[in-house]
């Protein structure tokens, strides 16, 4: 909603405003959070990615499994994420001012601001090596496995008369 060009630390974003669908039915604990959300995001133009994103809510995000409120009307976060040494989108800054409820009786509020910097580019080098699979433990009692076979006797008829020369 809402659409708009914007510059956004040197580059050029497209900037949306967004809401809930009230008519949407959620088929998930993700989605029925994600339902509550409204606030504006910001898109970097080149790389279809997104720079910025502020979110509230716009009512309480509920779970009936866990009997808890996961999120309050009014909770709030901003993450933003940059183009790092013109290889990676990683995380820049993050902001948070949530509100939750447990059991409608225990209520916690976290108010945090988290900034990353100075990302570092390393390599490493590794080796694999395949072995043959080791064979299996026995439990104890087990006997391993044998393989048996039964050797019957042949006999040959006493009636043939390469066994019997009175017979011919």
């Amino acid at each position: 909603m809402n659409p708009r060009h914007e510059r956004f630390r040197g580059e050029d974003v497209l900037v949306f405003d967004f809401e809930p669908n009230p008519e949407y039915k959620s088929r998930s604990l993700v989605e029925s959070i994600v339902q509550k959300l409204a606030g504006v995001v910001w898109i970097d133009e080149k790389a279809h990615q997104v720079a910025r994103i502020e979110a509230y809510f716009v009512g309480d995000a509920k779970s009936a499994e866990a009997c808890w409120r996961i999120f309050k009307k009014g909770s709030s976060f901003i993450d933003e994420q940059a183009f790092i040494n013109n290889e990676v989108w990683l995380p820049t800054y993050q902001e948070a001012h949530i509100g939750a409820r447990f059991l409608l009786v225990k209520g916690i509020k976290v108010n945090e601001v988290t900034r990353y910097s100075d990302y570092k580019r390393f390599n490493v080098e590794t080796l694999n090596t395949i072995s043959k699979p080791k064979e299996p433990k026995r439990a104890q009692g087990d006997r391993p496995a044998v393989k048996s076979s039964i050797t019957r006797p042949r006999w040959k008829s006493c009636c043939t008369p390469e066994n019997n020369p009175s017979i011919s």
